[in-house]
């Protein structure tokens, strides 16, 4: 597979909605099966400032993406049918340094409208909670 340049040609603009508060944040956008796949990887921390919003065109469809990256990320998913937040996890960077196609390296994705991978600390700034908080593009 070829490693694509990044960040992504593609930007969106994410809208979060808390207790009917509006807030408007810009993302880098991976849209395509290819995007979603690649997410982090071949990045290093300095090159991710902004939020990578993984946008799935078949929600239901399972949709994958290897995370094999040296820094930690919050992941915020989305469901697919009301939009609000289902869970929030941060990823750790992997233990297992010698092989990076170990199964621990891969995320599968099913009943989300997007999810979103953002430097740590975005979670507690916007008040991002599950359940409680409606994303969209």
């Amino acid at each position: 597979m070829k490693i694509l340049n990044f960040p992504f040609s593609r930007s969106a603009q994410i809208s979060i909605y808390n207790d009917n508060i509006l807030d408007l944040i810009e993302c880098e956008l991976a849209s395509s099966d290819v995007e979603i796949f690649q997410s982090l990887n071949y990045r290093k921390e300095k090159h991710f400032k902004k939020p990578l919003a993984l946008k799935f065109s078949n929600p239901l469809a399972k949709s994958f993406s290897k995370h094999f990256f040296e820094f930690p990320v919050e992941q915020i998913s989305v469901d697919y049918k009301n939009h609000t937040v289902k869970s929030i996890t941060t990823i750790y960077p992997s233990t297992i340094k010698s092989n990076i196609n170990t199964i621990e390296n891969f995320a599968t994705y099913s009943d989300c409208s997007l999810v979103i991978l953002a430097p740590r600390g975005l979670t507690k700034s916007k008040n991002i909670q599950i359940a409680k908080t409606k994303i969209s593009i």
